[in-house]
């Protein structure tokens, strides 16, 4: 079965010009370099397979999920330089891309779960897309073993675009007061948004992070990051 959900899942990602560097259990890695092309048309080809392959996964789980473990899948994208080449030992080479980049793209992928999300991607891509309809701002962080800063995005997809577009106004203004380190005004919007919106798991992370600076306010030099310890 999970050959199977590969070559459907590659078809979809070949169609929109990615290959996949490789499969690393029932995840791949791919890469969007489209020829002759601006890297905005890379980032919005990354996006639009994620879309895709996430459609593919919903439409397994309804034909196979019964008879199949159908994966749940969480993607990240971000954009930026990579060193390409052939890598390994003279017994044996893989012919790959290593670099911040790719680290970086890995931890989105292990944030997703974190922030409940299908689909993460960087500030960077965010800042290349043509297309940024049905994408929010989720937050500004630093990703576990890097000290450079990123925001991240979610893109949103199915009942979550509903579910945003209930608390859209006031989770815009929560995020502000947040940052302007309003905390008990961001924390009181953050809440009505959660009955709107109670599976909202990033709502849950700043309800928490703002009881958490009313009880220890932030030091002085505070800059909104975040600086996750985990993978």
């Amino acid at each position: 079965f999970l050959n199977l959900y590969f070559e459907r899942l590659h078809k979809v990602i070949s169609e929109q010009g990615g290959v996949i560097d490789k499969y690393i259990g029932d995840e791949a890695m791919v890469i969007y370099n489209l020829p002759d092309s601006p890297p905005s048309k890379s980032a919005d080809a990354a996006l639009d397979s994620a879309v895709l392959l996430q459609n593919k996964v919903q439409d397994y789980s309804e034909k196979w999920g019964k008879k199949y473990p159908v994966p749940q899948i969480g993607i990240g994208i971000h954009s930026g330089q990579v060193i390409m080449g052939a890598v390994g030992s003279k017994l044996r080479k893989d012919f790959t891309v290593i670099g911040d980049t790719v680290n970086t793209s890995a931890r989105l992928e292990s944030l997703t779960k974190y922030y409940g999300a299908k689909i993460l991607l960087s500030g960077e891509t965010y800042q290349l897309l043509e297309d940024k309809d049905r994408i929010r701002f989720v937050d500004y962080i630093a990703v576990y073993g890097k000290t450079k800063p990123t925001k991240i995005y979610q893109k949103l997809i199915y009942q979550e675009v509903d579910e945003f577009e209930k608390i859209e106004k006031s989770y815009q203004e929560a995020i502000s007061f947040y940052y302007q380190q309003h905390f008990h005004e961001a924390m009181s919007l953050f809440k009505k948004c959660k009955k709107l919106s109670p599976r909202d798991r990033v709502l849950t992370i700043f309800i928490q992070r703002c009881k958490q600076f009313l009880q220890a306010p932030p030091k002085p030099d505070w800059n909104g990051i975040t600086y996750l310890d985990a993978k």
